[in-house]
């Protein structure tokens, strides 16, 4: 891969690739959180029992993320987590 990079006529934007890098991230761990399911006791279960101070800032990251993307249907069901987990 580094070859192919070092290879390449025009310039890398650094901060292209970081926000490049950021929406994968992001947009993959959404189709996992999006699983989710509020009406779910299992779920809420399993948020309750293993919520913890990395989830909560991790979500906290997210929404985030996504007010900047203006992604507010997102925004609002990753608050439900985040205010499950603290509680």
């Amino acid at each position: 891969a580094v070859k192919f990079f070092s290879e390449l006529e025009m310039e890398l934007d650094i901060e292209d690739v970081q926000k490049a890098g950021e929406y994968i991230v992001f947009n993959k761990a959404w189709s996992y959180i999006n699983r989710i399911d509020m009406g779910n006791e299992e779920h809420i279960e399993g948020i309750v029992n293993y919520g913890d101070d990395v989830l909560e800032a991790s979500i906290e990251l997210a929404i985030k993320h996504f007010q900047n993307l203006e992604e507010y249907e997102k925004c609002a069901h990753l608050l439900k987590i985040l205010n499950k987990s603290k509680e």
